[in-house]
């Protein structure tokens, strides 16, 4: 039985009254299928067996629905093979070319859906969410990553020391930033070892502290500085996966699962606003997870807007929904955790946790840590005990986050321009509001 990659697209064509477009929007999708595999603007007189040709190894159009501008188009999967075509000739096909046929303005991937052979080759993270939380010790709240800042011209020493700093405050994870690799100023086999020999003096705590390492290179590299890091002492890897691409993480997560330890995998995909011109973030993350990610970044709740609220929030958990959900075929998938990042700070911890929902995620927070002004140690611990208290007491609002600090806590948040962020006042009056997320009312 033939297997198809089944993709759908969501279209942004002329108007068809327009004087200017030649053809309808069912035309557009064949064309779509044609220029996907076996076709081209020419007529291809040149080969006989044409018609044979494109019966057995042409993509067809499934459903083209001009009213919500989607086609659905079918690709058969022999023409793609795992082996050494795998995600690079996948995207190639489904987002490539085809996404620029005249007479369409804009077109994106929204969905892949992958045939039984291809999932059964998917393997998925190295840890997944229970890995981590076992690795960690954390079981019953978010866990929360350290962004090293600033991103650049720090010497290992430097790093060293605002890592073991963040460790005092009781952060989970301490990672490397995408930007910095291998600088001569701080090389990356010197920097892990001045890191972990750092962490390494303040001793035992109730949870343990990390160090994610960014290895994002050239491919035929990434293997080889894998093994140093982890050589190094690295506790985790991280892998900015549009950049380096998907293969790339697909390797390491292979070399990862050799290994008789757990590493986990942590990856950003720092390009996002580039690749989401023609792909859909949920296509990306979901690939992802397949792919070998252990934590990846799948967006931020909005704060502010009234309907845009509802929409953003609905949104980002249909992400987590994508990287939580139980897969079970042909093989299970481990779960991937999602992170939030972008101005996370002490004061809006809480409002993240209740417009999430649910704890199985991760904060990433960087200058809401080393922007503390009195100091990375206090800005980490105040993060850590503001959290810990919000997912302690489900009621939790701007009373007791005000008892929670001292007086020079506050003031050193107002001088950074945090302040607290109540998710019942900036909801009270969002329609709907109370009914989509009635769980994150107060008890």
């Amino acid at each position: 039985m033939s297997e198809y990659f089944r993709v759908t697209y969501q279209l942004n064509i002329p108007e068809l009254s327009s004087p200017e477009f030649r053809y309808d929007f069912e035309t557009i999708a064949g064309f779509m299928a044609s220029d996907g595999s076996f076709g081209t603007w020419a007529e291809l007189n040149a080969v006989k067996n044409i018609s044979e040709i494109k019966s057995k190894y042409g993509a067809y159009v499934e459903y083209a629905d001009r009213e919500t501008s989607t086609v659905v188009i079918k690709f058969p999967a022999e023409n793609i093979d795992f082996e050494y075509g795998h995600v690079t000739l996948l995207l190639n096909t489904v987002a490539g070319d085809i996404l620029g046929l005249a007479g369409i303005e804009q077109a994106k991937v929204i969905h892949i859906e992958y045939p039984p052979s291809w999932l059964a080759k998917f393997k998925g993270p190295t840890c997944g969410v229970e890995g981590l939380r076992d690795l960690l010790k954390v079981t019953d709240r978010p866990l929360v990553a350290f962004s090293i800042k600033p991103r650049l011209g720090l010497d290992k020493d430097q790093v060293a020391d605002l890592a073991s700093q963040a460790m005092r405050g009781g952060i989970d994870i301490v990672e490397d930033d995408e930007r910095i690799l291998n600088p001569s100023y701080c090389p990356i086999d010197e920097r892990v070892e001045a890191v972990k020999e750092a962490m390494g003096k303040i001793g035992s705590q109730a949870s343990k502290t990390i160090y994610s390492v960014n290895v994002s290179c050239r491919p035929d590299k990434v293997v080889e500085l894998v093994e140093k890091v982890l050589n190094a002492g690295a506790d985790a890897l991280k892998v900015d996966v549009l950049a380096t691409g998907f293969p790339a993480l697909a390797q390491v997560a292979d070399y990862v699962r050799s290994l008789e330890r757990q590493v986990p995998i942590f990856v950003y995909p720092a390009l996002f606003r580039v690749f989401e011109h023609a792909i859909r973030r949920e296509v990306l993350i979901e690939l992802s997870r397949y792919m070998g990610a252990d934590i990846i970044y799948a967006g931020a709740p909005s704060t502010t807007g009234r309907m845009d609220v509802v929409q953003n929030l609905l949104t980002l958990r249909h992400y987590h929904d994508l990287l939580l959900r139980p897969i079970n075929h042909p093989t299970v998938i481990k779960r991937t955790m999602p992170s939030v990042s972008t101005q996370v700070h002490p004061g809006n911890v809480n409002y993240l946790l209740k417009a999430i929902g649910h704890n199985d995620f991760a904060y990433f927070v960087g200058g809401g840590i080393s922007g503390n002004p009195l100091g990375v140690n206090k800005g980490a611990a105040l993060i850590m005990k503001a959290l810990k208290e919000a997912v302690a007491n489900k009621s939790f609002g701007y009373e007791d986050f005000h008892k929670l600090i001292t007086a020079d806590e506050e003031k050193a948040m107002e001088k950074v321009g945090w302040h607290y962020l109540d998710w019942n006042a900036t909801t009270r009056d969002v329609p709907g509001i109370k009914i989509l997320f009635r769980e994150n009312l107060p008890q």
